[in-house]
């Protein structure tokens, strides 16, 4: 008989089967070389009660060892008391308790085992969020630990594997949508901006990586006029946001525009760029978020929100990964491990949301300390925490802002408190560090026109 019946009668024992377990075991000492199949499937841990751990353990070490042990129990009762340390008798005993009515049928004594391991781990899901729920966590939170924790549950040996499937490949290449063009010609000649992909822009501080992403982000939902594009902003508030997207679209100053927001005198370009703005915001396309307490849990809950409600979604800016970062609860994890977690997070929700997630990220001031303007170019190592961005970013992109480097005095001491303070045109240049195409060898260049609006030169 292939199925064993599951041992449960105390509703508060955990899923066990003990009968498998005994079987599984059996199998083994009867024909041991059907752990060349069962020992890819079956853990240690997947036995419930400890004793079978020990022995499974103990079988799979004589096994990788070249021993043969078949319907030999001493063997086994040698390596158990060299490795557990009871005594021989005690493991003989316990040997000789395991029945097993034929190794026939192992793979179903195994998928057994396997069954109830997998439904103690949702249990353990289950009880772990219960907690904190209890615990009146936030409710994105608690939605994105429940899907880490799912995610970490093995279905080993309870689904078939599937050979790879070349053609469904194809089709699936052939139909996948074509990344995003940038609105530049020149950047998109070597990167896309593509679905599932988390792009990162970096830059050291007050060099125009807001400004660049800002100007991205209205070239994109100009272009691509039936999806809606979310903007991010930790750092600036809704006002100062807007008026970096008025100057996007006229190229004028940040504080003539904002006095001439104040006295209500708006001129023909600026009523022109709030007007296109209208549109964008009345079509449900225009997603403009200033919550600088929002962690990642939060952004990714809200674009899951926009994706569902508009059947779609263009790209996700977030500005920045740094501040994403200072904003995770969380006293028990290091800066580090907050800033990981975002990064990481970001990267799978891009996949999720298959959709860009364009990041932006602060590099060091270090690279500044460099005698000659190609020593200070951006570095991959000069981002903070390089190797997780390096790690889980498809694309690194990082500006240097020219102008502003060749004001500095290479012989002074220090830096004077206003050194990257953008303004008036400046000559940018944008590097490629790391993309599926490989880092570009040369600078894209750019101009920055009152800080505000980017062009390619």
């Amino acid at each position: 008989m292939n199925d064993i019946k599951n041992n449960n009668s105390h509703k508060e024992d955990p899923p066990q089967n003990p009968e498998a377990e005994g079987a599984v075991l059996g199998s083994i000492l009867l024909r041991p070389s059907i752990l060349t199949d069962i020992q890819g499937v079956l853990s240690p841990e997947d036995f419930f009660q400890k004793d079978n751990q020990e022995i499974y353990r103990a079988l799979v070490s004589l096994f990788q060892d070249g021993e043969d042990f078949e319907s030999d129990p001493i063997i086994v009762v040698d390596r158990l008391a060299k490795q557990v340390g009871d005594s021989r008798q005690e493991w003989s005993k316990k040997l000789l308790n395991i029945e097993v009515p034929t190794s026939a049928h192992y793979k179903s004594y195994t998928r057994q085992v396997r069954e109830a391991a997998v439904t103690r781990g949702i249990l353990s899901v289950v009880e772990k969020i219960r907690g904190q729920a209890r615990g009146q966590a936030e409710v994105e939170r608690l939605v994105q630990n429940l899907r880490d924790l799912t995610a970490e549950i093995d279905l080993v040996g309870l689904q078939d594997p599937v050979p790879f499937d070349i053609e469904e490949v194809f089709k699936l290449i052939k139909e996948s949508p074509e990344g995003m063009k940038s609105g530049y010609r020149g950047l998109d000649k070597f990167i896309e901006f593509c679905p599932s992909e988390l792009i990162v822009i970096a830059a050291r501080p007050r060099h125009g990586k807001t400004t660049l992403a800002i100007n991205l982000y209205l070239n994109m939902i100009e272009k691509y006029s039936d999806l809606p594009f979310v903007f991010f902003s930790h750092e600036m508030n809704m006002e100062q946001v807007l008026i970096k997207m008025i100057g996007a679209r006229t190229g004028e100053s940040y504080k003539g525009i904002k006095n001439n927001i104040r006295e209500e005198m708006f001129n023909k370009s600026q009523g022109k760029a709030m007007d296109q703005f209208r549109e964008y915001s009345r079509g449900r396309r225009l997603y403009i978020v200033n919550e600088p307490r929002w962690g990642v849990d939060r952004i990714v809950s809200y674009c899951r929100g926009v994706k569902a409600n508009c059947e779609g979604i263009g790209a996700v800016f977030v500005d920045y990964i740094g501040l994403v970062a200072d904003r995770e609860a969380g006293d028990r994890e290091s800066t580090e491990q907050r800033y990981s977690r975002v990064v990481n997070s970001l990267r799978i929700a891009s996949q999720e949301l298959n959709c860009p997630i364009i990041a932006l990220s602060q590099m060091s001031r270090e690279g500044v300390k460099g005698k000659t303007p190609k020593a200070r170019y951006p570095r991959l190592d000069q981002l903070r925490y390089s190797g997780r961005i390096e790690q889980e970013a498809a694309t690194v992109l990082a500006i240097y802002n020219k102008t502003e480097d060749e004001k500095r005095e290479m012989d002074e001491a220090e830096m004077d408190d206003n050194y990257g303070a953008i303004g008036g045109t400046a000559e940018l240049r944008l590097f490629n560090l790391k993309s599926r195409f490989g880092p570009g060898n040369k600078p894209l260049p750019f101009q920055m026109i009152q800080g505000n609006k980017i062009e390619e030169l």
